[in-house]
């Protein structure tokens, strides 16, 4: 019985109703088929098949969770709608999850990986209407993430809202990455996925520059041209 107590509260009252009830279905349509009204037990015999595939869905997603937790997950996050700033992709997709690992924000687009962010790396996690979002950018950083797509759209039913993750690449580079929520809760969503970020954002390490290099006596960040520690002032080789 360990499937069963590796069930949520929800999944064993769903898997509990359609088993009991297509289990009853089919009892008490046996001897209604035999005087002629087969109608009671197709409806128990759907009801089962019902729990078999409610069954079926349960147990791929928690062994799906369980792989995900042997290989060092921590929590998954459904963040919206990417649009831009990944470096690795160019392409808006639909309905992309965060994963959660020690180091790094996993995104993901069903099981396939998009691109990653160091935890240490971010600067800021912010929710806002596309079109504040549009606003807050600089016209170079509008060019660089592409315009087009975070352009205002036509007026629509409801607002978009988005998540703007700010942070450094590996060269020290400042990327706004952006997701938004299309629907009538959408600052909600994004609200919540926001915070639930928030929480596992971890303490930021500065990335150096192209031009750039860490004094070997004080470890501050200097221009990779110096020859003495602005901070510290020692010769720097």
């Amino acid at each position: 019985m360990d499937w069963w107590n590796s069930l949520t509260t929800k999944q064993k009252a769903l898997l509990g109703f359609t088993g009991i009830i297509g289990i009853f279905g089919v009892l008490t349509g046996i001897p209604e088929a035999f005087n002629g009204r087969p109608e009671p037990l197709f409806g128990g015999f759907l009801w089962l098949i019902i729990f078999g595939i409610a069954y079926f869905v349960i147990q791929r997603r928690n062994q799906d969770k369980k792989q995900f937790m042997e290989a060092g997950g921590i929590d998954a996050v459904l963040v919206g709608n990417y649009l831009v700033g990944l470096p690795n992709v160019n392409r808006r997709v639909e309905a992309v999850k965060c994963a959660v690992y020690p180091d790094r924000f996993v995104f993901m687009d069903g099981k396939r990986e998009l691109d990653s962010i160091p935890r240490d790396s971010i600067n800021q996690i912010m929710v806002d209407s596309k079109a504040q979002i549009t606003q807050r950018l600089t016209a170079t950083r509008m060019l660089a993430l592409g315009v087009f797509s975070l352009a205002a759209p036509k007026k629509q039913r409801n607002q978009e809202f988005c998540v703007v993750i700010d942070w450094d690449d590996y060269d020290g580079t400042r990327q706004n990455t952006v997701f938004d929520f299309l629907s009538q809760n959408g600052n909600a969503l994004a609200n919540q996925a926001a915070n639930t970020l928030k929480r596992y954002v971890n303490p930021k390490v500065d990335r150096l520059k192209v031009n750039e290099k860490r004094c070997p006596q004080c470890a501050e960040i200097i221009k990779r041209e110096a020859r003495i520690c602005k901070h510290c002032h020692s010769p720097v080789e």
